[in-house]
């Protein structure tokens, strides 16, 4: 099995996406890189306090990696956590 490390320039251009894209408050990310064959996945699932949004999702390519930012309030995230409010 291979390890690989986020690439720096990928990790800085995902917080990047954050901040631009989601405006509020930034309470954790989690990176997971999947190397599948030729097909490079990036999925970030990121947690909001937010009051507004309540999940949302983009998608983005670079340096042939394509990037899945899956974005979510605190609240849905805990209650999905707690009773599989979004599906399990």
């Amino acid at each position: 099995m291979n390890n690989h490390l986020l690439d720096r320039n990928i990790a800085e251009f995902i917080l990047t996406i954050c901040k631009k894209e989601f405006s509020e408050k930034t309470l954790s990310i989690l990176v997971s890189p999947s190397y599948i064959v030729k097909y490079n996945k990036i999925d970030v699932i990121l947690i909001l306090e937010s009051i507004t949004r309540k999940l949302l999702y983009r998608r983005v390519t670079i340096n042939n990696n394509i990037i899945s930012v899956l974005a979510v309030d605190r609240k849905s995230f805990e209650k999905d956590v707690n009773d599989d409010w979004l599906g399990g």
